[in-house]
């Protein structure tokens, strides 16, 4: 099983999260990440977050770049959470 870090999308890793693309068949079954952050940008309740290999946590040297792997969004209602979107980079 893969461990993963969640980290808030920020303005340093937005334009990475919009280049993350499903494989075409898949297209169908998600929302763009695009209408994603501009859905939460429009409704508090919404919180995106990118998704990164555990690597990301500082397992690597700094140098080593860690790419995102994916992207989430769930939504708090009433104090619990519902994830709404989930999308893995076809290149993973």
């Amino acid at each position: 099983m893969a461990a993963v870090n969640l980290q808030a999308i920020t303005p340093d890793n937005y334009m990475e999260c919009l280049r993350l693309q499903v494989e075409p068949a898949q297209a169908h079954f998600v929302a763009t990440n695009a209408k994603s952050l501009a859905e939460a940008k429009a409704d508090p309740t919404l919180v995106p977050l990118a998704i990164y290999d555990r690597a990301a946590l500082g397992y690597l040297p700094p140098h080593i770049p860690v790419s995102m792997v994916g992207f989430i969004m769930y939504e708090l209602k009433g104090n619990v959470g519902f994830i709404l979107r989930l999308m893995i980079d076809r290149t993973q």
